[in-house]
């Protein structure tokens, strides 16, 4: 008889994390170890990152940093992969605000490799950030102990000092799994004696015949010989005196330059061989998802607010499902001195779903004149592909100003003018 093996409940055993050398996972030289480790963070308590009073590695920066090795047991239907997200809360204690990037969570391997990553970013003294991150782990590495996540805290940086403290930092394997990969055909043969009823032997085989032990609760599989039809009149199936009756389905593809929705026009070729069974050849071509935003409202007063990450709410762009995007803006700009002075304007766009950056800070403009007047104005470009693993996510232009001498009289950019207008594109290039 085929019976199946059913495999359901939790797994055995804790998931642990267990405080290690971050080393692995430094990205610059300006990172080091926070005496003491992080075991308390990990164990569900706080953690203190004290002020630095100088640089570390030979740069002008320090980020004390923490990490773990992460161990979970196997789900008990075990497809070889499961998805891990952290969590961390940060708060700044001050005296000094953070200075552009000024701290890293990250989730990885034990030997280096980083999965994911993100960032806080000019955290104000007093501001709590919540950071979070999620990647895909190979659920037999995870059993091992060889996940890991990190973080790390800006306690110094060209003279000024913060303070941190870590708390409510949590782990977890989100992953359920899956009712259709706990269950296993197998067949039992069983012998009993005719006269008495006894059972003499039982034996179990895989489909295959080979050996088959029993994992789980063995038990009659969820079929059986006796047909019911689900009586929802969707259901175009019927049963006749011949047996079960199946619709036979004619595919017909969408001719070019046709809508299957008003989200997206695709193009379906199909092919059919006739046979038993019917192949079907299916061909499709996706216009893929598109935006485009003009910021016509005026620009930022950037020179208010110097030093400063200022967002650009009219710049703000939807990417509006997972997928991979090519994402560009064209930044309009003005920069100047009327009595001497230099500096430069810093753009970057910026995910607000998630915090993490899809470019880097790049400078837009600048001008060092120390002993006259100079005005600079035009347009600068930014440039990325960005891979979203979910949607909506809106995308934002930030600009910061930046005087290194004398005194700037114009620092604006990221709305329109008489010459153009800010504006931020999207185009979805594969999923």
């Amino acid at each position: 008889m085929q019976l199946c093996d059913v495999s359901l409940g939790d797994p055995a055993g804790e998931p642990t994390a267990t405080d290690t050398d971050p080393a692995p996972w430094y990205n610059f030289a300006g990172q080091a170890p926070l005496p003491g480790g992080g075991q308390s963070l990990w164990d569900g308590g706080t953690l203190t990152f004290p002020a630095d009073t100088a640089g570390t590695g030979g740069t002008d920066k320090t980020h004390r940093a923490v990490a773990a090795l992460l161990t979970a047991p196997l789900p008990v239907c075990d497809n070889g992969q499961v998805t891990v997200t952290a969590s961390v809360d940060v708060e700044n204690l001050g005296p000094s605000k953070g200075f552009i990037t000024d701290g890293y969570l990250k989730l990885g391997l034990a030997d280096g490799m980083i999965l994911a990553v993100t960032a806080s970013q000019e955290t104000p003294a007093g501001a709590v950030r919540t950071l979070t991150v999620t990647a895909a782990i190979d659920s037999a590495l995870l059993a091992a102990g060889q996940g890991a996540v990190y973080l790390d805290r800006e306690t110094y940086d060209e003279g000024s000092q913060k303070t941190w403290e870590a708390r409510n930092f949590t782990w977890a394997v989100l992953d359920a799994p899956d009712p259709a990969d706990c269950v296993v055909p197998f067949l039992r043969t069983v012998i009993t004696d005719c006269a008495t009823g006894t059972v003499l032997s039982t034996v179990d085989t895989d489909l295959d015949g080979n050996p088959y032990t029993v994992q789980g609760t063995a038990g009659p599989c969820d079929t059986g010989s006796a047909l019911t039809l689900d009586p929802d009149p969707c259901n175009a199936a019927q049963t006749t005196d011949g047996g079960l009756l199946v619709p036979r389905a004619v595919l017909e593809g969408v001719g070019s330059g046709g809508a299957a929705g008003p989200e997206r026009s695709v193009d379906i070729d199909v092919t059919e061989t006739p046979g038993c069974p019917d192949t079907w050849a299916v061909g499709a071509r996706l216009a893929m998802v598109s935006d485009f935003v003009n910021a016509e409202g005026q620009h930022q007063n950037l020179l208010a607010q110097v030093g400063q990450d200022v967002p650009v709410p009219a710049s703000d762009i939807v990417l509006p499902e997972a997928g991979v995007y090519h994402v560009d803006a064209d930044v309009r700009y003005a920069l100047g001195t009327e009595t001497g002075g230099s500096g430069y304007l810093l753009g970057w766009l910026q995910d607000e779903t998630t915090g993490q950056l899809l470019t880097s800070f790049t400078q837009l403009a600048a001008i060092n004149s120390p002993a006259g007047q100079e005005h600079q104005g035009g347009t600068a470009h930014l440039m990325t592909e960005y891979a979203a693993s979910t949607g909506p996510r809106t995308v934002r232009l930030h600009l910061m100003a930046v005087e290194t001498g004398g005194t700037l009289s114009a620092a604006e950019a990221g709305g329109s003018d008489s010459n153009g207008a800010t504006r931020v594109r999207l185009l979805k290039i594969r999923d």
